[in-house]
């Protein structure tokens, strides 16, 4: 679980899944699946995808903002 929020909060950070996944040296399919395992935690969404940027959406920021 902790390694899904410090992968959330690099996505905020970064904007991109590419550079989150550069942060965390990890592969932009471990970020994705990451994301998702938050978004099937908590049950809603928490980013929306912007073209190759992603912005996180009003409950993704309500986490961010706990964290």
């Amino acid at each position: 679980m902790v390694e899904n929020l410090e992968t959330l909060l690099a996505l905020a950070r970064a904007g991109t899944m590419i550079e989150a996944s550069t942060e965390l040296r990890i592969s932009q399919s471990a970020v994705s699946k990451r994301i998702a395992a938050l978004e099937k935690y908590y049950n809603r969404p928490l980013i929306q995808k912007k073209g190759r940027r992603v912005e996180l959406t009003r409950h993704g920021q309500k986490l961010v903002d706990k964290i």
